[in-house]
This record gives C-alpha cells, sequence and structure tokens, in this order.
C-alpha cells in the first residue's frame, strides 16, 4: 500500500531501506505524496501542494516565505502523527473519501496559485523578501562592519 524508502543512508544499519530516488515527474503519477520535514523545511512540499497528488503529511514546524504555517489539516493537507505512525490509517482514510481528497488536492493547489499567481504576488513576495532581509541584518552583524542607519 505504501512505497517508502531512503535515498541516502548515513549509518550503516539503514542501507537496507535504501532505494532510487525518483524526478519529481516521476513523483507526478502517485496519488498520494508525503512530505516530511529534516533539518527544515520539507523542499519538496511547495510543488507537491501544486500538484493534482494530494500531500499527507505532519502539522509544518518550520515556515518560510511561503507561508506553510497558515496550511490547515484536511483543507490543504491530509495530517499524520509526528512520528507518522498513522500512515496507514490516513492513506486508507483517503482511499475511503476520493470526493474530500480531491477537494484537499484542489485547495492545496489554490493555495499555491495564488501564492504564485496572484496580481497582487509580486509586491506582496517583495515586501516579505524586505521584512527577511531587515531581520537578518537585525540578527547578523560581520565583525567591524558598520552598523546600518
Amino acid at each position: 500500500m505504501v512505497d517508502v524508502g531512503f535515498t541516502q543512508a548515513w549509518f550503516k544499519d539503514e542501507g537496507r531501506f535504501v532505494k532510487k530516488s525518483l524526478r519529481v515527474a516521476q513523483q507526478l503519477r502517485y496519488k498520494y505524496l508525503i512530505a516530511l520535514e529534516g533539518n527544515d523545511i520539507a523542499s519538496g512540499l511547495k510543488w507537491m501542494l501544486f500538484s493534482d497528488s494530494v500531500v499527507l503529511m505532519p502539522a509544518v514546524k518550520v515556515a518560510t516565505w511561503a507561508l506553510e504555517g497558515t496550511l490547515q489539516p484536511f483543507v490543504h493537507y491530509i495530517p499524520l502523527k509526528p512520528d507518522g505512525s498513522d500512515l496507514l490509517q490516513m492513506v486508507r482514510w483517503a482511499r475511503s473519501n476520493d470526493g474530500k481528497v480531491r477537494e484537499i488536492s484542489r485547495r492545496a493547489t489554490l493555495f499555491m496559485y495564488d501564492f504564485l499567481f496572484h496580481p497582487d504576488a509580486a509586491s506582496d513576495n517583495a515586501e516579505v523578501r524586505s521584512i527577511l532581509v531587515k531581520r537578518y541584518e537585525a540578527g547578523v552583524r560581520l565583525k567591524g562592519a558598520p552598523r546600518a542607519c
């Protein structure tokens, strides 16, 4: 029912769980996609939300300029427990609720579409970048560098 694995192993014992990685185009053939955060964001989350697939994932812990923290369970994605222990249960739920799953996928795609292509998206993104730069500058000061006014 679920075919998952690691694309690389860091420890000797994990080698048996390593599988060949799939390109995005190959992953788009699947109805359900799993997004997991690692050291920070789930790097593929944005394209997954924009696909016609539905995303299964734990609640977002790390948000970026894409406002992932505003995503809502059963609205934009199918929620998983932080440890993923309910994955099979949620896949079964998805398989028996196809209409709801299609609606979740549609809303996720719309979320990303609005974020990227809404008429105000360019100015909104520029404002977010400006805020991020100011926060970065406030938190980082190179030794010997003059202070910003």
